[in-house]
C-alpha cells in the first residue's frame, strides 16, 4: 500500500511539472512569436493653408493633391505593397491601409506627397514600422523642415544692354548662395537650391569690373520638387513671367575617365545633355562644385602637381534640372617639370608692368622675402599678349601679391613648385590664352594664284601631341615650337605647276580634339604677261544718306599718278539696289588702286591699296559675303562626336541660313553644337549642308558623316 501511494504521489507531482513545464512554454511561445497576418493603418498630416504652419506662404503656392505610400518588407523584397488616396477638399490629413502583413516583421516605406501638377512637394523615404498586434497604426507629420528641394532656378534676362561684361545674382536668406551670370546666354542658373522665399540681388558689370547696374527682386518664391524659372526684365526692373518645369532630370553621365597631362587633369564623359557641372574632392567622399561646361571634357587646369584628385561630373538639361552624380575617378597631376615656381600675370589694362612681392617662412618661421619689400616690390618681365613673368628658382611654397599696372591688388594667393598662370581671379596650370581644341588658320582664301605666291599655315592649341600636312600629295612639315601660335610660310610654287591645281590638307591632334582643315590652290597662267597685269576692280559702296556718291580713283602721285576715274571728285557711281552704288573698271594695267568715295555732304577718306577684285565697302570697312566653318571634316565617329557649326557674317548681316542634316533641319544664329547620334542611327550615312547669305552674296557647304559606335 505504502509503495502504491508512494508512487502515487511521485507521479501526480510529475503530471503537475509536466503540465507546468507545457503551459510556460506555451505563453513564452505566444509572447515571443507571432503568427498569421495583420493590419497597418498609416496617417498622412500635411500644413494648411491658413496656419501658422505654412512655410512662409510657400504652401500658398500649391494645392496638395495626393498620397502615395508604398511598402516593403525589410527581410523579403517579395513582400511589398503601395496605395495612393487623394486629400480632398480643406483636409489636412489622409489615411492608407495595408491588410494582410506578416506579423513580427518590420517594413520599410517611401511616402511622397503631391501637388496637382505632379510635383513632390513632401516625402519621406526613412520610415519603417515593425507589425505586432492585429491593427497597426503610424501617423507621419510633415512640416516646414520637410518640404522637398527645389530641382534648381533659372534666371533669364532680357533688354541687357551692350555695356554688360559681366554680373553675379545672389540670394538671401542661403548662406552667402551666389552664381555667375552667363552674358552670352542672358541666363544665370541655380542647381541645387532649398524651396524658400528668397530675396533676389543682380549686379551687372561693365569691361573695367565697374557696377552698372544692382537691383533687388522681393518675395521671389522657390516652390519644391521642381524648376522655377523667372525672366527679369531689366528695362521694367521686374520679373515678368515665371513658369515651372517638369522634373524629369537627366541621366547620369557615363564612361567618365580622368587623364592627367602637362597641362592638368583632362576628363572625359558619354555626351547626353547640354550642360555638365563638375565636382572636385581631396578624398572620395569631399565633394565640391568645381566649374559648369557644355562640353562632355573638362581639364581641371587648377590642379596642384603631385597631388591625387577625385572627381564626378552631373548632367544638366535645358531645364536646369540635375541628374545624379557619375560613378567617380581619380588622377594624380603630372609632377612640375619646372624646378622652383614660376608665374604668369596677364594685365591687359595696365599702363606700366605690373609688380609682384613674394615671401614664405622658413623652419625657423623667419619670413623670406623673395622680391624685396612691399614698398620696393620687383617688376615682372613682359611677355608676349599682356602678360608678364617672375621666376622663383629651387623654391617650392610662396606666398603671392600681385600688383598691377593700375594699383589694383590681388592678394591672399599661394603657388606650390610648378609653372602658373593667373588670369581674372583664376589659377592656371597652362597659358589659358591657347584654344582648347586646335586651330589651324590659312592667310590666303581657296583659289588662283601665282607661283611666287607664299602661303601662312598658323597653327594653335594647347599640348599639341601630332601635326601633319600635305599639298598636292607632298609632305609639308609644320614649325612647332611651343609658341602660343605656330606658322610656317610655303611658296605655292614649290607644290604645284602652272596650271595645275592640289588640294592643301592640315591636321593637328591634342588630348582633345583632332582637327583637320582643307583647301584647294591653283596655279593660274603666268605666261601671258599681259593678261597677267590686265586688272578688273569693281566696287560697290552702301550709302546710308541715300545720295548718290562719287568714286576718286588714283596710283601713285606727281607726274606718275594715274586717275582712272578723272580729276576730283571723281565720276558719279551707278545706283543698285537697297542703297548700294557700283563702279567697274575692266582691263586695266595697275597692280593696285586707291580710292575715295564722296558726295555733297562727306566722304569715305582715302581707302589704300585695293587689288584687283570685287569689294564691297560700308560703315568705314570691307565686308564680304557669309562664310561658313564646319569644326569637323568628313569621316566616320561615335554616335557621342559633337560637332560646331559657326556662322560669320563678315560684316553685312545674314538675311537666310538654312541648315539640314540627314533632313532635319537645325536651328542656328551663328554658332550651334550638334550630336551625331541626335541626327544619324549606328551605321547610318548623312549630309550636314548650311547655306547662308548676306546683301553681298550666298555660300554653301556639305559635309557628309557616317555614325559607328563601338560593338
Amino acid at each position: 500500500m505504502f509503495k502504491s501511494a508512494l508512487e502515487r504521489v511521485l507521479i501526480s507531482v510529475m503530471v503537475f511539472l509536466l503540465l507546468l513545464t507545457i503551459l510556460g512554454c506555451s505563453d513564452g511561445a505566444r509572447t515571443n512569436t507571432l503568427s498569421g497576418s495583420s493590419n497597418l493603418k498609416v496617417t498622412v498630416k500635411v500644413p494648411k493653408k491658413d496656419t501658422d504652419e505654412a512655410t512662409d506662404k510657400i504652401e500658398e503656392e500649391f494645392t496638395v493633391k495626393k498620397v502615395e505610400v508604398s511598402i516593403v518588407n525589410r527581410n523579403n523584397s517579395n513582400d511589398k505593397d503601395s496605395e495612393t488616396k487623394e486629400i480632398k477638399g480643406s483636409s489636412s490629413s489622409v489615411s492608407l491601409n495595408f491588410n494582410n502583413l506578416s506579423r513580427g516583421s518590420t517594413y520599410e516605406l517611401d511616402i511622397a506627397v503631391k501637388d496637382e501638377d505632379g510635383y513632390i512637394v513632401y516625402e519621406d523615404n526613412d520610415k519603417s514600422t515593425t507589425i505586432n498586434g492585429d491593427d497597426n497604426l503610424l501617423t507621419v507629420s510633415f512640416g516646414e523642415e520637410d518640404l522637398t528641394d527645389a530641382k534648381g532656378l533659372v534666371i533669364k534676362l532680357s533688354n541687357l544692354i551692350s555695356e554688360v561684361k559681366s554680373g553675379k545674382v545672389f540670394l538671401t536668406p542661403s548662406n552667402g548662395l551666389k552664381t555667375d551670370i552667363n552674358i552670352d546666354n542672358k541666363v544665370a542658373r541655380f542647381n541645387e537650391i532649398s524651396a524658400n522665399k528668397y530675396l533676389l540681388e543682380i549686379d551687372l558689370f561693365d569691361s573695367d569690373n565697374n557696377s552698372i547696374y544692382e537691383k533687388t527682386v522681393n518675395d521671389l518664391k522657390i516652390l519644391p520638387g521642381r524648376v522655377t524659372q523667372i525672366e527679369y526684365d531689366l528695362a521694367k526692373e521686374k520679373v515678368v513671367n515665371t513658369t515651372w518645369l517638369s522634373t524629369v532630370a537627366p541621366k547620369a553621365p557615363t564612361g567618365l575617365t580622368a587623364l592627367a597631362t602637362e597641362s592638368g587633369i583632362l576628363l572625359n564623359w558619354e555626351d547626353n545633355s547640354t550642360n555638365y557641372m563638375i565636382y572636385r574632392g581631396s578624398d572620395k567622399s569631399s565633394k565640391t562644385p568645381l566649374e559648369e561646361s557644355t562640353n562632355n571634357y573638362y581639364k581641371d587646369r587648377t590642379a596642384m602637381a603631385g597631388d591625387t584628385y577625385y572627381y564626378w561630373v552631373k548632367a544638366i538639361d535645358k531645364a536646369g534640372l540635375n541628374s545624379e552624380l557619375s560613378t567617380k575617378v581619380s588622377a594624380t597631376a603630372i609632377p612640375s617639370k619646372y624646378d622652383g615656381v614660376k608665374l604668369h600675370f596677364k594685365d591687359s589694362d595696365a599702363q606700366k608692368a605690373p609688380q609682384i612681392y613674394t615671401w614664405y617662412l622658413n623652419e625657423q618661421e623667419e619670413k623670406i622675402e623673395l622680391s624685396g619689400s612691399l614698398e620696393d616690390m620687383e617688376t615682372m618681365k613682359s611677355e608676349a599678349n599682356d602678360w608678364y613673368v617672375a621666376e622663383f628658382p629651387e623654391i617650392r611654397n610662396i606666398n603671392i601679391i600681385f600688383v598691377s599696372g593700375d594699383g589694383r591688388k590681388f592678394e591672399d594667393l599661394h603657388r606650390r613648385e610648378n609653372e602658373w598662370w593667373y588670369q581674372e581671379g583664376r589659377w592656371y596650370s597652362y597659358n589659358p590664352d591657347k584654344p582648347a581644341k586646335p586651330e589651324i588658320e590659312f592667310d590666303l582664301e581657296p583659289g588662283s594664284y601665282d607661283s611666287e605666291t607664299q602661303l601662312e599655315i598658323s597653327i594653335s592649341g594647347e599640348d599639341i601631341i601630332e601635326t601633319s600636312a600635305r599639298f598636292n600629295n607632298q609632305d609639308i612639315s609644320l614649325n612647332i615650337s611651343g609658341e602660343d601660335v605656330d606658322k610656317t610660310t610655303v611658296l605655292l610654287g614649290d607644290y604645284l605647276k602652272e596650271n595645275e591645281s592640289g588640294e592643301l590638307s592640315v591636321t593637328v591632334v591634342n588630348d582633345i580634339a583632332t582637327i583637320t582643315k582643307t583647301a584647294r590652290f591653283t596655279i593660274g597662267d603666268t605666261d601671258n604677261k599681259k593678261d597677267n597685269t590686265n586688272r578688273d576692280f569693281t566696287f560697290h559702296f552702301k550709302n546710308n544718306n541715300k545720295k548718290v556718291p562719287n568714286i576718286y580713283l588714283w596710283q601713285g602721285k606727281g607726274e606718275a599718278k594715274i586717275e582712272p576715274t578723272g580729276v576730283w571728285p571723281g565720276t558719279p557711281m551707278l545706283e543698285e539696289e537697297d542703297g548700294w552704288y557700283s563702279y567697274s573698271l575692266i582691263d586695266i594695267e595697275v597692280e593696285e588702286l586707291n580710292a575715295k568715295i564722296n558726295w555733297d555732304s562727306g566722304d569715305t577718306g582715302n581707302i589704300m591699296g585695293i587689288e584687283a577684285g570685287e569689294w564691297w565697302y560700308k560703315d568705314g570697312k570691307f565686308v564680304s559675303k557669309p562664310e561658313i566653318i564646319i569644326d569637323t571634316p568628313a569621316g566616320t565617329y561615335l554616335g557621342t562626336k559633337s560637332i560646331t557649326l559657326s556662322i560669320k557674317d563678315n560684316g553685312d548681316k545674314i538675311i537666310d541660313l538654312i541648315c539640314e542634316f540627314n533632313g532635319k533641319r537645325i536651328d542656328i544664329v551663328d554658332k550651334a553644337d550638334i550630336r551625331l547620334a541626335d541626327y544619324l542611327e549606328n551605321e547610318e550615312t548623312g549630309r550636314l549642308t548650311i547655306t547662308a547669305s548676306n546683301q553681298i552674296g550666298t555660300v554653301s557647304r556639305e559635309v557628309t558623316f557616317t555614325r559607328q559606335d563601338r560593338n
